[in-house]
């Protein structure tokens, strides 16, 4: 059976046919609320589709079609698309497993192959768990051992505390070389800087 053709040998490019083993061509019409078209399938309410050529191979939102390259930043109807060349874009997604990204953002931090960078790309932040900052602000936490405080680090003991100021407060300070005040510090003996004394 076909219509739109003159014989059954072109009812495949004819605009409708069905064949001795029920295979259904059709060129457009509706079907169960869908509309179909040559090259897309759409919700006849405009929300749904897919389609074999154009920049969208699926989308859904109601100002959205085979032509979309994007989602409009000021569209509330418009939710999910997939372009033909595979990006995706939704504006809401919950993901589960495992992601991997080399480049884009995440809550405001620029991706790279293999750290992240803040927006000001003051900070970074390795994959190796190092830390390169600019201007770090701490008022709580532990740093190699030491606790945080709002203005000074205190060791893990307790008995030895180093002030914003420069002034360190111990209870036991093992030395074994360096300077301290303008002497000279050894394993056993203190030296002036002159070797007089």
């Amino acid at each position: 059976m076909w219509a739109g053709s003159n014989d059954s040998a072109s009812a495949k490019n004819s605009k409708f046919a069905v064949s001795k083993k029920g295979e259904l061509y059709a060129k457009e019409g509706n079907i169960g609320g869908w509309q179909m078209m040559q090259s897309y399938l759409k919700a006849i309410s405009g929300t749904v589709g897919m389609a074999s050529s154009g920049s969208a191979a699926f989308w859904a939102g109601s100002n959205l079609s085979q032509d979309s390259t994007s989602i409009p930043s000021n569209s509330s109807e418009a939710q999910f698309l997939v372009t033909r060349n595979g990006k995706l874009y939704c504006t809401s997604a919950d993901i589960s497993g495992r992601i991997t990204a080399d480049s884009g953002t995440i809550g405001g931090w620029k991706i790279q192959s293999n750290y992240l960078t803040s927006d000001s790309g003051n900070t970074i932040l390795w994959a190796n768990g190092a830390i390169d900052c600019d201007n770090l602000a701490c008022s709580g936490g532990t740093i190699g051992g030491w606790k945080i405080r709002s203005n000074y680090l205190n060791s893990k003991s307790g008995d030895t505390t180093l002030w914003a100021d420069g002034e360190i407060e111990c209870d036991n300070l093992t030395c074994s070389g360096g300077t301290i005040g303008g002497w000279i510090i050894g394993p056993d003996t203190l030296t002036s800087e002159d070797g007089a004394t």
